[in-house]
């Protein structure tokens, strides 16, 4: 009673651990010395309340009407089907109404109305129906009007061109549509790569951690590596940064220098790397070797996707053990730029026309053809199609499985045979722009119909093994010995829309690969596949259904 008690030991256990962990901290943190020789990042004014959002600038008039003219004269000469100006026009105009339901349009007698409310914005008189300069203007005036009305006070022009330009795809097709500023660039750098080190660092005590470095990137020749910690770049400290921040920090003109200080291990001292920025494009093509058969990846074709696979072929075949036959897999696919696809096609054939564009400007009519080696060495290739396979991916599987180079396995493809022109435009956005449609050897149009595989994985696994004795025992589809047959118009579409139907799109699966493999065990099967039949020397019984439905 009344006596001291002892002090709980938590309190004190809690102490050690957060001195240990400062401690910790401290030995990953720079040195005295080492923060003495970085500047400090630039200060701050302090403010009295939240940051506020930059208020949005105001409408540019000028540069909408330059925009809309680059978008309607592109779409009057250059797209795949004629078009009405004053329609397209109309479409454009009633999407004002999107940012503000108020906002309505009404045309008639050669004059068209804007109004808020019911409150009158204006009225303007229709220029000459060809007149892109024209309608131009007149959206452009419209647009200014409705930017007066309360709803629509402050909206910038990239909104009012979003608005009046999102109509214009549901008038003309999915592809076409205006993309704004950011987006546009963010595009650029999927197609063309984008200038950097190539490496993706987050956030991390001390700085930034390095948790990708792109091969063959300056970041990569100047010997960085995942875990190595950027603790400031030029000079600049990272610590607090943002992950956008960072990667804004690390970004820079193409061939423009910068000095990291970078710690590689705890503990380490600081070294300063300095790297030339270049124009880094993401690797497209990742390969392994399966015992004696190859497989290739590819996500997407970008301006280096025939480089990488054509170095990624000789790769593979360099290796001791021979190889018995390459799968190619292009599910999930969304495709990329059309020559990148051509020349994918050409590293497995020697001669011949791959495939062709066909539109009503005059500058859509191409056709392409084969002019280099067979790099694969006439290995017997598979095609990895699934619903999602499109554009260029469609492109390459469709040519190669026509020209009996290649047998597709998996579901039908998307369907997307068109292809797009990208018009830069003076707002720093773009115009993706619907011109052609792509036709296969010897003029079969792709949209709509895609990719249709000989090897059908649609339900699922257990219907792959009676597939495969039906192709070893000489049953072909029709359209594809259509395809095959020298000299003939190809499968119509009608046949095609059949089979397409008969295997419909959907997401790829494990039992597609499987069934590649299973085809490439089968010599007669994949000869009848591929439209080649075998040396009564390679023919033999197929391999037992089993290892294909008990597959994991």
């Amino acid at each position: 009673m009344g006596g001291k008690h002892p002090a709980p030991a938590q309190p004190f256990l809690c102490c050690l651990t957060w001195i240990a962990a400062a401690l910790l901290a401290m030995l990953a943190l720079p040195t005295a010395a080492e923060v003495a020789r970085m500047p400090a990042p630039a200060p701050t004014v302090a403010t009295s309340g939240p940051p506020q959002p930059a208020a949005p600038p105001p409408f540019n008039r000028a540069l909408t009407e330059t925009v809309l003219r680059e978008v309607l004269t592109a779409l009057r000469d250059r797209y795949i089907e004629p078009v009405s100006l004053p329609d397209l026009a109309f479409r454009a105009a009633t999407g004002l109404g999107s940012l503000a339901p108020e906002i309505s349009v009404r045309r008639g007698d050669g004059e068209w109305r804007l109004a808020a409310d019911g409150r009158a914005l204006g009225s303007w008189r229709e220029p000459a129906a060809a007149d892109a300069q024209g309608w131009a203007g007149m959206l452009a005036a419209m647009a200014a009007a409705a930017a007066t009305a309360p709803g629509l006070r402050g909206t910038s022009e990239p909104q009012m061109l979003m608005a009046l330009s999102e109509p214009l795809s549901a008038a003309l097709d999915p592809y076409t549509r205006y993309v704004p500023p950011a987006e546009a660039s963010a595009a650029q750098g999927r197609r063309r790569g984008e200038s950097g080190i190539g490496v993706r660092a987050v956030p991390a005590a001390d700085g930034a951690a390095i948790v990708e470095v792109l091969e063959d990137s300056p970041a990569d020749h100047a010997g960085l590596s995942e875990g190595d910690r950027i603790i400031a770049v030029d000079g600049v400290r990272l610590r607090g940064l943002s992950e956008p921040a960072i990667a804004a920090m690390l970004a820079g003109d193409e061939d423009t220098r910068i000095v990291l200080s970078v710690r590689q291990g705890r503990g380490a001292a600081l070294r300063q790397v300095a790297i030339i920025r270049a124009l880094v494009v993401p690797p497209s093509v990742h390969w392994e070797r399966r015992g004696d058969v190859a497989m290739f990846r590819v996500s997407t074709f970008n301006r280096l996707t025939d480089q990488h696979l054509a170095r990624a072929l000789l790769d593979a075949q360099a290796g001791t053990v021979p190889l018995r036959g390459i799968v190619l897999d292009l599910r999930g696919n969304r495709g990329g730029l059309l020559r990148q696809a051509v020349a994918v096609v050409d590293l497995f054939v020697a001669q011949g026309e791959i495939a062709a564009t066909r539109g009503r400007h005059p500058d859509a009519a191409r056709t392409y053809v084969a002019a280099g080696a067979d790099l694969a060495a006439r290995l017997p290739l598979l095609v990895l199609v699934d619903g999602s396979s499109a554009s260029a991916a469609e492109i390459v599987a469709a040519s190669l499985q026509a020209r009996g180079r290649a047998a597709a396995v998996g579901s039908s493809t998307l369907g997307k045979g068109l292809v797009q022109t990208v018009i830069r435009l003076p707002d720093g956005g773009e115009l993706v722009l619907t011109w052609s449609r792509v036709l296969i050897p010897p003029g079969v149009a792709l949209n709509g119909i895609g990719v249709v595989p000989v090897l059908c994985t649609v339900p699922g696994r257990e219907t792959v093994p009676a597939r495969i004795l039906a192709l070893h025992n000489g049953t072909v589809p029709d359209w594809l010995r259509a395809w095959h047959r020298a000299g003939g118009a190809g499968p119509g579409r009608a046949e095609l829309l059949a089979a397409r139907e008969a295997c419909p799109p959907r997401d790829g699966g494990p039992e597609d690969l499987e069934a590649a493999l299973a085809l490439l065990a089968d010599p007669a099967a994949l000869a009848n596949a591929l439209g080649q039949p075998p040396a009564a020397s390679t023919v033999r019984p197929p391999r037992p259904p089993r290892l294909i439905a008990g597959a994991n």
